[in-house]
């Protein structure tokens, strides 16, 4: 099975889409790049939150170096139908929030090049990224620097559904309550 992201919705093909051609052409393919996806019988299944079809995805900038933890962030965040794009070190973070124009950002306070702080530091000196919410998710909370926008502080090892709470939560709030 393969979690695969369109523009539209998060789905799930369970086999592989070149098996299932002839549906594509028959049915067209503009139901399949709607979000909906093939069933083992070769039908579409139709999602089951139709507002996910019509409502922009939240997009999450996850700022982490350990790879591992990146990937299971990526894919729980992305699971939920947030667009995700993963960061691997603080050298390249500030410009990839603003090029992506991240709703959140989940920054790891320890990364190669350039630490947590200093990403943070930076975001707030850039118009385009002075109001994107971030939530901390760190093992060393004693040497955060707090700046109006980080929201949340979320300590190694976290719980998930506190992650996905946590995201949940300032997602919907606007930009704008950012000082």
């Amino acid at each position: 099975m393969r979690v695969r992201h369109t523009g539209a919705a998060p789905y799930v093909l369970r086999e592989p889409l070149m098996a299932r051609r002839e549906h594509l052409g028959s049915l067209g393919v503009a139901r399949a790049a709607a979000g909906r996806a093939l069933d083992a019988a070769g039908a579409f299944a139709f999602p089951t939150d139709w507002r996910s079809l019509f409502v922009p995805r939240k997009k999450i900038v996850v700022v982490e170096d350990d790879p591992e933890l990146r990937d299971l962030e990526t894919f729980l965040l992305g699971a939920e139908g947030y667009d995700v794009v993963g960061v691997a070190d603080g050298i390249e973070a500030a410009a990839i929030v603003q090029r992506e124009r991240a709703d959140l950002v989940l920054l790891d306070l320890m990364l190669p090049g350039k630490d947590g702080n200093a990403v943070l530091e930076e975001l707030s000196e850039q118009a385009e990224t002075r109001r994107t919410p971030v939530i901390v998710v760190s093992a060393f909370l004693a040497q955060l620097r707090l700046t109006p926008q980080v929201r949340r502080v979320l300590s190694k090892p976290f719980d998930v559904s506190d992650l996905l709470d946590a995201v949940a939560r300032e997602v919907e709030r606007p930009h704008e309550e950012v000082a």
